[in-house]
């Protein structure tokens, strides 16, 4: 253990004295994934498509704040779906402007389950989303979550609605289209399914969180993940959906494993060395239960550097000069 401890703290110092630079590469990194991952669901643009653009965008949201990532990801998406449907992406631009106006500007970081969810399914991780979710923002993340799942569907149904229009007479083809996408929504039951789980998850996991009994953190992400394969199982049986069930174990364990480094290298504490202290003031009594975070002391390597005359004895040997 002491070994973990002490890899963690050289991270940490590393990251500490390197973030003004770290920081860019992060967001540029994530961002690459993101618009990837877009570009992905939405391929309806030649342009836009191009690994150059991709890349552009992903180095102007490198100087970025999260807001303006998040604006970024939504005019991308809007651009593709123009290229196809132009009515479904002024719709989509409208849904998802109402979203940052009436709840994700009160709480900035909450887009990050909107911006994540995309990496997620597109790599097959995204059960790691509400692990994340629940030991970061908590409740609050619930709503974006969803979001992040709808777009992923929703880019699905779009593709099946574009085949369609392909495919279907020139009078009522739109009509047609656009009928078949909304109803190929509301009767998604997988969608319906994994907003389901993944509410439930966040919120055990974030109760389960701020319990206050020794090692809850970690008891909380293992405790999320095997809550998330026990609804999933459930919850397909009830709603008569297909599910993969070794994706779906694979995926919470891999969800786990991530959550709990995650977890280390975010915090660690000792419970052996709890401390409980009692005191009042004029309207309240106070009992604070204190929990030491653990710290491993760095060693300090000095070299010093010694030099040393050798000393030649002559005995009594003659040196000849050559010239």
């Amino acid at each position: 253990m002491t070994m973990l401890l002490t890899f963690r703290e050289s991270v940490r110092n590393f990251y500490q004295r390197f973030q003004r630079g770290l920081n860019p590469l992060f967001r540029f990194l994530i961002s690459f994934l993101l618009f990837l991952s877009l570009n992905d669901m939405f391929h309806y643009s030649e342009e836009l498509s191009s690994i150059s653009v991709i890349v552009g965008i992903a180095f102007i949201c490198m100087w970025l704040p999260l807001g303006a990532v998040f604006f970024l990801s939504v005019l991308y998406t809007c651009a593709q779906l123009f290229a196809s449907l132009p009515e479904i992406a002024i719709v989509y631009m409208v849904l998802f402007l109402l979203a940052y106006l009436i709840y994700i500007r009160l709480e900035i970081q909450t887009c990050l389950p909107i911006l994540l969810m995309p990496i997620g399914m597109l790599y097959h991780i995204p059960y790691i989303v509400p692990i994340l979710v629940g030991i970061s923002i908590g409740p609050a993340g619930i709503i974006p979550a969803g979001f992040g799942l709808f777009l992923y569907f929703f880019s699905l149904h779009v593709k099946d609605t574009v085949a369609l229009l392909g495919t279907a007479s020139a009078t009522n083809g739109d009509i047609q289209a656009y009928r078949y996408l909304l109803e190929q929504i509301a009767s998604d039951k997988e969608l319906l399914l994994m907003i389901l789980v993944f509410s439930l998850v966040i919120g055990i996991v974030w109760v389960c969180y701020r319990m206050s009994r020794p090692d809850a953190w970690n008891q909380a992400i293992i405790i999320g993940g095997i809550s998330g394969m026990l609804l999933f199982l459930a919850g397909g049986y009830i709603l008569d959906v297909e599910i993969d069930i070794l994706n779906v174990v694979i995926g919470f364990i891999i969800a786990v494993i991530i959550g709990i480094i995650v977890q280390f290298f975010k915090c660690v504490v000792d419970h052996a060395r709890v401390e409980y202290v009692q005191f009042e003031d004029d309207e309240y009594y106070y009992y604070v239960k204190a929990v030491p975070k653990v710290t491993v002391a760095q060693k300090e390597v000095s070299i010093k550097r010694i030099n040393t005359r050798k000393h030649v004895k002559n005995n009594d040997e003659s040196v000849e000069e050559v010239k």
